[in-house]
């Protein structure tokens, strides 16, 4: 299944592009995040993944990066938040490719901090996705 299926059928979130969308809101305000697996780190003893890039992002007037910045505002204002964890087939490619993405368990998104000038969600545990 592809992502941009599992999107509109699994997680009832349709992607607004197939392409570039790093991630999709459901009808009832849950916003789901595509995140890397490479891009995690433990911070203050909990686990984080970055979601947005703030500084020397190439993608700085993508449409990709303008709809992530209105997830992460609803995220920030309260909005249900599920991360789908993404496996790079080069983590140093530009654009990068999805290798693998986890269809059966979702992250359960927190708290958003800055840490060294990006934007990163706290992980606060985990789901399947059937529970959604």
């Amino acid at each position: 299944m592809t992502r941009t299926e599992f999107f509109k059928t699994i997680l009832g979130a349709p992607m607004v592009n197939s392409r570039w969308s790093w991630g999709a809101i459901r009808h009832d305000g849950t916003v789901f995040l595509c995140v890397w697996q490479n891009e995690m780190r433990v911070h203050d003893n909990s686990n984080y993944v970055k979601v947005l890039y703030m500084e020397g992002d190439k993608h700085e007037r993508s449409p990709a990066r303008n709809e992530r910045r209105r997830h992460v505002d609803l995220v920030r204002q309260g909005a249900p938040c599920y991360l789908i964890m993404q496996v790079a087939r080069d983590v140093n490619a530009l654009p990068r490719a999805i290798e693998s993405f986890d269809q059966n368990t979702v992250l359960v998104g927190g708290d958003i901090i800055e840490l060294n000038g990006d934007l990163w969600i706290q992980i606060e545990g985990e789901k399947s996705v059937e529970e959604l």
